[in-house]
């Protein structure tokens, strides 16, 4: 009888030993980092601007189509230069040649041809938007697109923010730390999210008619930045 108690006593302790790895391998292992977001945004001036417009014309005959666009865009620069704005700061953003085919015909007959010419205008006295692209218009341009704004110091903000964003992150991650009855450790690793875009630009569409008295504000532009940070816990 003693024999077989002290077998049985024996073969329990060695399913004990074979099930211990197994429960200590279940216990759930202990946290030693923190991930977190640190954000920052500031909202800064435009200083200036990108005014998109341009002519588009049809012709039956190509070369006329082309000349019609070419006068036009011609009437276009004159007008935007007796408004102070100078050559170098009007450039051409798009040119295109395209068929335009007859509408309910299998045989793909070409009736006529368009000619689109789309420029690109920097604003430096925001004041004069409006005033521009009225001066275009007037003139003869019958295609118009957004107008984007610029602040010519947005590289130094971003930078201001990227600190203030790591900042954040590390604040966010000590709150998370005390919470938790733990110490902030050092930061292990760090990825760069995006920047907000100093710009906003509108869809080009038609403009066929004169808009006189356009008015334009330009607001403030958003500029945004994120970073993504691994702290370790101690």
């Amino acid at each position: 009888m003693r024999a077989w108690f002290v077998s049985c006593l024996a073969a329990a302790f060695c399913v004990m030993l074979w099930i211990s790895p197994a429960a200590a391998s279940a216990r759930p292992e202990k946290v030693n980092e923190v991930s977190v977001i640190g954000e920052a945004v500031r909202d800064v001036a435009p200083d200036f601007a990108y005014i998109t417009v341009g002519v588009s014309a049809r012709n039956s005959k190509i070369q006329a189509a082309g000349a019609e666009t070419a006068a036009r865009i011609d009437g276009v620069v004159k007008n935007l230069m007796v408004f102070g704005v100078k050559k170098e700061e009007i450039k051409t953003a798009n040119f295109s040649v395209r068929p335009v085919y007859a509408p309910g015909e299998s045989q793909g007959r070409i009736a006529a041809y368009e000619v689109e010419n789309i420029l690109t205008i920097r604003a430096g006295d925001l004041n004069t938007l409006g005033a521009l692209i009225d001066a275009a218009l007037s003139a003869g341009a019958n295609r118009l697109g957004g107008v984007q704004f610029f602040a010519s110091g947005a590289a130094a903000v971003r930078k201001e923010l990227l600190s203030e964003a790591v900042r954040d992150g590390r604040e966010k991650a000590a709150i998370v730390a005390q919470s938790a009855g733990r110490v902030l450790g050092a930061l292990l690793r760090a990825d760069v999210g995006g920047a907000g875009a100093p710009a906003r630009a509108a869809k080009m569409h038609d403009a066929m008619g004169n808009f006189a008295g356009s008015q334009i504000f330009a607001g403030a532009i958003t500029l945004t930045a994120s970073v993504d940070l691994v702290f370790a816990l101690e």
